[in-house]
């Protein structure tokens, strides 16, 4: 998923430099060499032809590249309408630092159960609001979730279709309100999304990219 306009970052960081190549290519190249991944396709912005996204990511040939739409869900539904295989992966572009374990992790579960997400507990202490009163909630029953999630791609491709409304932050939100159930496997405080020029930041940093 590249195709995002980048408003809070205050550009398209999918196609900033990482080391010799883009973020939105470094995350390409995390899955070139699973076992098992048929094809890597892009969702790039679509206010741009596939010639200049093509050239501004910097993608190899053999990547595959679809417009995107006005917001994330018609982004991810485009890029469904192009898979052929019985499972799928979504991944953030702005993700280009997964280990290639949570990735497997998620292969795995994802065949087994037919839906998976990583996901890390916070290190901080959590609260919530409820009647007005502020009540804790154990840091090891909270997730913060990540990508790549995988899905059988019937099932995902029904739930967005069926979707009901905008504005889900995630595709395990689509899922579970169309009813799949979703098991969550250990992620990683190394797979960063970049968001703000601080992430980019801390995330060349820590790579030396």
């Amino acid at each position: 998923m590249a195709a995002g306009s980048g408003e809070r970052f205050g550009g398209l960081k999918q196609f900033l430099s990482f080391g010799t190549v883009t973020v939105a290519e470094k995350s390409c190249s995390l899955f070139r060499d699973i076992d098992g991944i048929a094809r890597i396709i892009v969702v790039y912005p679509p206010g741009m032809t596939e010639q200049q996204a093509r050239l501004q990511g910097g993608f190899s040939p053999e990547t595959e590249l679809v417009s995107g739409g006005r917001i994330r869900e018609e982004s991810v539904e485009k890029g469904l309408n192009t898979v052929k295989t019985p499972y799928v992966l979504i991944h953030d572009a702005a993700r280009p630092n997964c280990p290639a374990d949570v990735i497997l992790r998620v292969i795995e579960e994802m065949k087994n159960s037919g839906a998976a997400v990583p996901g890390i507990n916070p290190d901080s202490s959590v609260r919530y609001e409820k009647n007005n009163e502020s009540v804790s909630l154990g840091r090891n029953r909270v997730f913060l979730v990540q990508t790549p999630q995988g899905y059988r791609t019937e099932d995902i491709v029904k739930a967005y279709k069926r979707r009901k409304k905008s504005g889900y932050t995630d595709s395990s939100a689509v899922a579970e309100e169309s009813g799949i159930k979703v098991k969550i496997v250990a992620g990683d405080k190394d797979n960063i999304k970049i968001t703000g020029r601080g992430d980019y930041e801390n995330i060349i940093k820590r790579t030396g990219g």
